[in-house]
């Protein structure tokens, strides 16, 4: 249990670090600043590809597992493949806009901002539920027996942004992200 929850809430909190870095890009941009767009697009790739591609998909086993242990949890915790699904949107909407600036297609700096903000905010308020509602719920209705075939059921992938080895696409995010903390 503890393995499983560790790697969830680790992988939240570097998800806050980023959303925290990329918030602070944005609000340069919404004050007429020049963010630095190839970070801003560098934090969607990384979202579309690990946490939309690895990190959701294990919450969702955890949400299986719970929903079998417990189907009542819906009510509190709600439709998380659904919103894993909302969030992907967000992030495939946030990137078609960056995709635009960078392009130098007339994309207004309101716009840009909203999108961003929809995403930042998004994402912030589903971990929240997360850590207030659906973890521990979890805890409270799985057994060791369900959280070690969760474990073993999990798509072990290093992540390409936090993990030991960050892949040379991240490694100027990494080093930006590192300088802030």
């Amino acid at each position: 249990m503890a393995e499983v929850m560790d790697i969830l809430r680790e992988e939240h909190s570097n998800m806050t670090l980023l959303l925290d870095f990329l918030e602070k890009q944005m609000d340069a941009f919404a004050h007429a600043e020049e963010p630095d767009y190839v970070l801003i697009k560098d934090v969607i790739d990384y979202t579309l590809a690990y946490p939309d591609l690895y990190h959701h998909p294990k919450e969702d086993l955890v949400y299986e597992k719970l929903l079998a242990r417990d189907p009542g949890a819906v009510d509190l915790v709600g439709d998380l493949e659904a919103e894993h699904a909302r969030l992907a949107e967000l992030s495939r909407h946030f990137n078609e806009v960056i995709e635009n600036v960078l392009a130098e297609s007339a994309v207004s700096r309101e716009r840009v901002v909203k999108v961003a903000r929809e995403f930042i905010d998004g994402t912030r308020a589903h971990m929240e539920m997360e850590e207030s509602k659906f973890f521990p719920a979890a805890l409270d209705s799985l057994t060791e027996a369900d959280w070690t075939a969760i474990l073993d059921a999990f798509e072990h992938r290093d992540d390409p942004l936090f993990g030991a080895a960050v892949t040379e696409s991240f490694k100027n995010l990494s080093l930006e992200i590192r300088s802030t903390m």
